[in-house]
């Protein structure tokens, strides 16, 4: 089939649009650019938050029991056998009398309205301390998604940062190379030093490979804690990581307030409704009292008889109070088991206490030491250019030569 050729150049500009098009969809993304990203598509910060709604549709849930109950009826039904009563009859006898009509129609309704209950009340309050147990559960969800998002972001910079560096040394290593080289074929140089530095060259060449896969591994890690697809090109933008010289004031363990950290709010939070579980229980022994109303029209009639056809109406209102006598111990052993969870989470704030000093401690260490790891390394850095910048000096004027080996 023959394709005129201006339709073979109209689809390769499209093909190249489209390319040009899914290179320059490749997001830029700061620390911060990424961790607003996670708060968005991370899907288990929309778990979170679907529990946080989840909670506030309890609490209305419960206070839909304080309204007013509104029902309605109605019925149709056929009497096929209409019931019979037994009567004395004047003369010692009995007469059996037939009560109702064959066909009887209902329609009516009742309402209820709550007027005291002691578990109603805290119960409320209960759902309402659940939303907040909800609310805080979604912040910790949100920090630890931003903590893994920085750490892996991090992890891609270092990775990124190493192949950067690898690939200077191969570059500096590829042209002192090639200037052996050209020593050793004019006699001003020794094959030894050319084959060292191809070894050099080798070991280097090796190591970015490896580098390379671990800074697209660890792309990779960044996209899955953002809650983005792997697939998605991605492109970080360089953070400056310079930190000022002076030795770190870190804030001293004593001196740390823990209700900054969400997990201990939330284990105070549990042990707030915990405690408004263990009331509900010991107010459910009071009585509680609701008030009723019901209304229904009635009609009964015989289709075999034409003049009997009965209308009437019916309407009651009052008051019901419900007084708990015995129930088999249930409510005390549930307050008694509230009692005992309670003191669960007093443990668990104990521990948690413990194991939040210690974790800044070991904290406060790691930091130091990292800092002191990165004086070292920057003082190194500069030293190892200085100290190839004059042995590099030193074998192109024919003093010595070059063992630059890069572990």
């Amino acid at each position: 089939m023959y394709i005129p050729y201006r339709n073979i150049t109209h689809m390769l500009l499209t093909l190249i649009g489209c390319l040009s098009m899914s290179v320059l969809s490749a997001q830029s993304m700061s620390l911060e650019d990424s961790k607003q990203y996670a708060l968005e598509h991370q899907n288990s910060i929309q778990n979170a938050r679907f529990d946080e709604y989840i909670a506030e549709k309890r609490v209305g849930e419960i206070l839909s029991t304080g309204l007013p109950q509104v029902e309605g009826q109605a019925s149709v039904q056929h009497n096929f056998s209409l019931p019979v009563f037994v009567l004395p009859g004047p003369d010692g006898g009995v007469n059996e009398v037939t009560f109702g009509l064959p066909w009887q129609a209902t329609v009516g309704a009742t309402a209820n309205q709550l007027v005291f209950d002691g578990t109603f009340f805290l119960g409320v309050r209960a759902a309402k301390i659940f939303v907040e147990i909800s609310e805080k559960s979604l912040n910790r969800t949100q920090e630890e998604i931003a903590y893994r998002v920085s750490q892996a972001y991090y992890q891609a910079l270092s990775a990124k940062a190493q192949q950067d560096l690898i690939r200077a040394n191969l570059n500096r290593v590829d042209k002192l190379w090639k200037e052996t080289q050209v020593l050793f074929e004019t006699g001003f140089a020794e094959k030894i030093d050319a084959e060292r530095l191809e070894i050099n060259h080798n070991s280097l060449e090796i190591q970015l490979s490896r580098i390379e896969r671990l800074a697209e591994t660890t792309t990779d890690l960044l996209k899955f804690q953002m809650g983005m697809r792997v697939t998605e090109p991605l492109t970080l933008l360089t953070e400056n990581t310079e930190r000022a010289a002076e030795t770190p004031q870190l804030e001293k363990v004593e001196e740390f307030d823990l209700s900054q950290r969400i997990e201990y709010q939330i284990l105070e939070t549990q042990r707030e409704l915990e405690t408004y579980n263990m009331r509900r229980y010991q107010v459910g022994h009071l009585p509680s009292l609701y008030a009723f109303a019901n209304y229904s029209w009635n009609k009964q009639w015989d289709f075999s008889v034409d003049s009997i056809d009965v209308n009437y109406t019916n309407g009651t209102v009052g008051l019901q109070l419900n007084i708990p006598i015995f129930d088999g111990f249930r409510k005390s052993r549930l307050a008694q088991q509230s009692k005992l969870a309670i003191k669960k989470i007093d443990n668990d704030l104990e521990d948690f206490e413990n194991a939040t000093r210690m974790e800044l401690k070991n904290s406060h260490r790691s930091y130091l030491n990292a800092w002191q790891s990165l004086e070292s390394l920057k003082k190194n850095k500069a030293l190892a250019e200085k100290v190839f910048n004059i042995a590099t000096t030193k074998y192109k004027e024919g003093v010595g030569y070059v063992e630059y080996l890069l572990c």
